[in-house]
Order: structure tokens, then C-alpha cells, then sequence
């Protein structure tokens, strides 16, 4: 999460380096890659998108979507 936070500040950062107006740059860009799905941030700066988790049992990778 850390890695996809630092990548949606310094891509608002690079459309619009006031960071008073980062919050606002982030919302009008809306959408950004993430690392397991794209993230998007509606109109109260929330993110929306899916979570996962992913577990190893017996040696395969599951992953469960909420």
C-alpha cells in the first residue's frame, strides 16, 4: 500500500506540483495503476477498489477478493 500511495502523490505531484492542491489533483485525475487493480478515488477522495488478500495453504497461493 505504501508503494501504491507514494506512486498516486508523485503522479498528482507531476500534473500539479502545488501540494496545497494535491488532494484536488488526485481527484481530477481519477484513476491510477495499482499493483492488483486499478485505483480510483470518487468525489470525498475515497479509494474504490477491491481488496485482496492473498494466503499460501499447501504450498499454492490463494487469493480472496472482498
Amino acid at each position: 500500500m505504501a508503494y501504491e500511495a507514494t506512486n498516486v502523490i508523485l503522479t498528482a505531484l507531476k500534473k500539479n506540483p502545488d501540494p496545497d492542491k494535491l488532494a484536488k489533483t488526485i481527484t481530477s485525475i481519477g484513476s491510477f495503476t495499482g499493483l492488483q487493480a486499478p485505483i480510483r478515488f470518487d468525489a470525498f477522495r475515497d479509494a474504490d477498489r477491491p481488496s485482496y488478500i492473498t494466503t499460501i495453504l499447501d504450498g499454492k497461493f490463494r487469493t480472496y477478493e472482498n
